[in-house]
């Protein structure tokens, strides 16, 4: 969605009434620079990323037939053809969270409810982080015996120091908007949804 003539808005769809926003593994995949955050529309100043759903996102989507990332291996599957496949699956992933990263344009994440695993992930690539103050923040990943491999290791050190980075990846606690305002994970703290969107569009079009 347009966020007026001075920004450009990237919303999630719609869900059904107590649904999460989960991130689709198949829409962080292809070419990278399709992306509407890698290639905003050239007047615009700033480019925001928020959800219309109860939440900013509730993680990777892990179940689904086809997924690459928790399919079950069909009989008679080749082993490493399995591996290559999951491998290009993360790459690919990889590959879109950096073009947010690489946006010549200032990307704003507008975090509301739960901002779970991959969604800690897409935060980080973005330049400039607000939150409602209902927000949460979580890497479960450490939970479900896997690494949060999308690049949140490595970029949550620069935004949040190495410590804080360590705690949030090795204990997979949640944490408030009021301790990720603390650390660093977010510059500033909205009463409410309204209140951050509204705020998020006035900041993209003065940007």
């Amino acid at each position: 969605d347009a966020a007026g003539p001075g920004g450009r808005g990237l919303r999630g769809a719609p869900q059904p009434p107590g649904a999460a926003q989960r991130a689709q593994p198949g829409l962080l995949r292809g070419d990278p620079a399709r992306h509407g955050a890698a290639r905003p529309h050239p007047a615009a100043r700033a480019v925001v990323l928020s959800a219309a759903g109860p939440h900013f996102c509730a993680g990777i989507e892990l179940g689904g037939p086809g997924n690459p990332l928790t399919a079950p291996p069909a009989r008679g599957a080749d082993p490493t053809a399995m591996a290559e496949g999951l491998r290009r699956a993360i790459l690919g992933m990889q590959a879109a969270l950096t073009a947010v990263e690489l946006c010549r344009k200032p990307v704003i994440a507008a975090v509301h409810g739960a901002c779970v695993g991959g969604g800690v992930e897409l935060v980080a690539a973005c330049d400039i982080r607000y939150c409602s103050r209902d927000a949460t923040f979580v890497l479960k990943e450490v939970d479900m015996a896997i690494v949060a491999d999308l690049g949140a290791l490595q970029r949550l050190p620069r935004i949040v120091g190495y410590g804080n980075a360590a705690d949030l990846a090795l204990t997979g606690r949640r944490i408030t908007a009021a301790e990720a305002k603390e650390m660093g994970l977010v510059s500033r703290v909205f009463d409410s949804k309204q209140e951050l969107d509204a705020g998020v569009a006035k900041i993209a079009k003065e940007n």
